[in-house]
């Protein structure tokens, strides 16, 4: 049995029935390109995303946020080492002065002398950034060294043993007030000490004045 065609007054509805769920259609793909559109800005460019709130989370963990996070590292490092700073200041004085004349240099050929005279003149920079870059092999080393691993485990215990430093610091500082207390005790009676030893030392000179004076008499009177 063969369907009943659709009648004159039936088919404008079903038209546009048909034409909404179009609509509907394209406005889920619009909404998901829209979505797909606002992950590759948060990737790419993250400037376009700096006046929303939410543009640093959706940046984090990306490939160019990785790469913006060595970016200040490696500026973070030429402004701590002067030579790895001139580095980079003589390397874009030279890719600025050499730019227009690449295509001359990548297709012509040096001779001898120049060859030399280049390796001459970047020797001492050369061997400066071949200690730099022991330097921080060096300094890489140390940091990924088994006794800086797990340094967070010890920051509890480094607390603890700040509080009790400031507590040894405390009773330290009331031993020297008792220090200093009996330090002054003594000296005076250091003092006193002294002052009696005067005494005793001029109450016997007086005595043996008044021996000898008496002696004196003494012998005066057997005289007479």
């Amino acid at each position: 049995m063969s369907p009943d065609p659709i009648s004159p007054v039936q088919s404008p509805a079903i038209v546009e029935g048909i034409l909404r769920l179009w609509e509907m259609d394209c406005a889920d793909q619009i909404v998901h390109l829209n979505e797909r559109l606002t992950h590759l800005e948060a990737i790419t460019a993250p400037s376009l995303l700096s006046l929303t709130s939410d543009g640093r989370g959706k940046l984090e963990g990306s490939l160019l946020r990785s790469l913006q996070g060595i970016q200040e590292k490696l500026l973070q490092i030429a402004q701590e080492r002067r030579g790895i700073g001139d580095f980079f200041q003589k390397y874009a004085r030279l890719e600025a002065s050499l730019s227009n004349d690449r295509v001359e240099l990548e297709t012509g050929t040096l001779d001898t002398v120049a060859k030399r005279d280049i390796l001459l003149a970047s020797e001492d920079d050369l061997t400066n950034y071949t200690h730099l870059l022991k330097e921080l092999s060096s300094l890489k080393n140390e940091l990924d060294s088994p006794i800086l691993q797990g340094l967070e485990t010890l920051i509890p215990r480094l607390n603890e043993t700040e509080a009790r430093y400031i507590k040894q610091r405390h009773q330290e500082e009331g031993l020297r007030r008792r220090l200093c207390n009996m330090l002054t005790t003594y000296n005076r009676f250091v003092n006193t000490l002294s002052e009696i030893f005067i005494w005793h030392e001029e109450t016997l000179s007086n005595l043996e004045q008044q021996v000898v004076q008496y002696e004196v008499m003494l012998g005066n009177e057997r005289a007479h």
